[in-house]
């Protein structure tokens, strides 16, 4: 096993060197996307309840590993930066980070994991202001969308 580093976001993985095919996802990308998607689900679970609509949710979720004490790599930190449109009418920014809250408290993939994880949601209003990003890879993010 050997550190590399990833594209962009300057954070560090695990991989067998020269191993992997390079559309695989590793397990620390697995892990992130195990958080963001037991926030969508809850998000989604609990925007519904409260009667919003959503028509959009793309999550650019990241996760920083740094060494331990012993120098060995660890998941230390990951960001959700979800990203929701609604159809009709839409919660206010209070009542969206109000929703992102609850979610993060009720998902117990976030309370089982040592590392800090934050939630930072993007504001939208509208099919107009959303960014052009990529599919989730969660076939339950993508068909919200």
């Amino acid at each position: 096993m050997a550190l590399r580093r990833r594209g962009g976001g300057g954070g560090l993985c695990i991989a067998p060197c020269g191993s992997r095919a390079p559309a695989a996802v590793d397990p620390e990308e697995a892990f992130v996307a195990s958080l963001s998607s037991c926030h969508l689900l809850w998000f989604l679970s609990l925007a519904a309840a409260a009667g919003w609509c959503v028509d959009r949710y793309v999550d650019d979720a990241v996760g920083l590993m740094r060494p331990d004490a012993n120098g060995k790599p660890w998941v230390a930190e990951v960001v959700l930066r979800p990203a929701v449109t609604y159809s009709g009418a839409a919660p206010s920014a209070e009542e969206e980070a109000a929703l992102h809250h609850r979610a993060h408290e009720e998902c117990f993939l976030a309370r089982s994991v040592r590392g800090e994880v934050r939630v930072e949601p993007a504001v939208l209003s509208g099919v107009e202001a959303q960014p052009d990003r990529a599919s989730t890879g969660d076939d339950a993010a993508d068909a919200a969308s």
